[in-house]
């Protein structure tokens, strides 16, 4: 996502749901830099669940966000990741 304004990441809330044994990691980077907490974030429950970022997580307008998944095992057949972020 090329960002239009600064902000700020807040957290990532994610979920999966199956089959069971199903996972994946993923990651948040700004400009290619880690997002601190959500470097390697590994998504295996069917619960909602927020990972809030600890640091490395302000942008400024003309900013790369990219969400990337690192690994995966088995077939997530349902899966939600949502950046949750405010512009400043």
């Amino acid at each position: 996502m090329l960002t239009q304004y600064a902000g700020v990441i807040d957290s990532a809330s994610y979920l999966t749901n199956g089959p069971t044994g199903a996972a994946f990691t993923f990651a948040v980077n700004i400009d290619g830099t880690p997002v601190t907490s959500l470097s390697a974030v590994t998504v295996n429950s069917s619960s909602f669940t927020t990972q809030p970022a600890s640091g490395a997580n302000t942008f400024s307008g003309g900013s790369v966000i990219t969400l990337g998944i690192t690994g995966s095992t088995g077939p997530a057949t349902e899966a939600i990741v949502q950046i949750n972020l405010h512009r400043t």
